[in-house]
């Protein structure tokens, strides 16, 4: 289904490396999700950026391999009170990210 969206709306051109759960076999928060792109991109994790929505899928497994992490709070709410995953950075729309840079 993923795939069929990239194809659908012609996005592969827009990236250096795409990974499909469905067709990698395992998926976030896996450490090895993360492994893989930054080896196919050549990478160290101090270099990369991840920006997602989800603080215990995108953000808490980053943090721990020490790429920098951006959540985005597209509702406006906040991080939870609870002892949750922390990021590095929020943003609310990824059209703040240009800024950022």
């Amino acid at each position: 289904m993923q795939r069929a969206k990239i194809q659908k709306f012609s996005l592969a051109p827009f990236f250096d490396n795409i990974l499909i759960e469905g067709e990698f076999g395992c998926g976030k928060p896996d450490e090895r999700v993360f492994w893989h792109t930054l080896e196919k991109l050549n990478v160290p994790p101090a270099d990369a950026w991840m920006v997602g929505d989800d603080l215990e899928r995108d953000i808490s497994p980053c943090r721990t391999l020490g790429i920098y992490s951006l959540w985005v709070d597209g509702r406006g709410k906040g991080l939870p009170s609870s002892d949750g995953a922390r990021p590095d950075g929020i943003i609310r729309n990824i059209s703040e990210i240009p800024g950022l840079i």
